[in-house]
């Protein structure tokens, strides 16, 4: 990956560490390239500019579910949307998505 493919998919919400591992390069290294780039990096956690309490759609929570299914951890999905994990993990068990168990994916 270049420096405008790195920029062009964070830029594109995907997280560091996605890019980290399409990239070969270490997070630190991702965020010095975003940062020389001019690119404001996100915060972990909310989405810059959201408030706390901020109402995640019905569709929204009903993609965190089908991407759940799908494989995605609560973490990766978290990173997605800019919440916590805790709160993906609210928002699954109040549409009854079950719960896996943390850990290592097994292959």
């Amino acid at each position: 990956m270049d420096k405008s493919e790195i920029v062009k998919a964070y830029k594109n919400r995907t997280s560091l560490k996605k890019i980290s591992a399409a990239s070969s390069l270490t997070i630190p290294h991702i965020r010095k390239i975003l940062v020389s780039e001019g690119v404001e990096i996100r915060g972990k956690g909310r989405i810059s500019g959201t408030k706390q309490g901020t109402r995640i759609s019905d569709k929204d929570q009903s993609k965190m579910a089908k991407l759940y299914k799908k494989g995605f951890t609560m973490e990766e999905i978290a990173v997605d949307y800019g919440i916590s994990r805790q709160r993906v993990h609210q928002i699954l068990l109040a549409i009854g998505t079950t719960s896996r168990r943390r850990g290592p994916r097994s292959n």
